[in-house]
């Protein structure tokens, strides 16, 4: 969403997973546009631990935001 609230469309959005120790190959992924201001993508956890995830968005206006999320991986039991 924008500053206003409003879904934003026409967004390329990249994930990028990294493993929070070294020695990992990281995992890109790209996400599609699945309706007004809401995006997917398929992501393979490689294995279980500690990621950090970061999410870029190449807006449609010229400008980028990204964040990063931290995201605990746990096997089935």
């Amino acid at each position: 969403a924008d500053a206003a609230g409003k879904p934003v469309q026409g967004a390329a959005v990249d994930l990028r997973g990294d493993m929070s120790h070294a020695g990992m190959r990281p995992v890109l992924a790209k996400a599609s546009a699945a309706a007004e201001g809401v995006y997917v993508a398929d992501f393979e956890w490689t294995m279980a631990g500690d990621w950090i995830v970061t999410v870029t968005a190449a807006l449609p206006d010229g400008r980028t935001a990204a964040r990063q999320f931290d995201v605990a991986v746990k096997r089935e039991a």
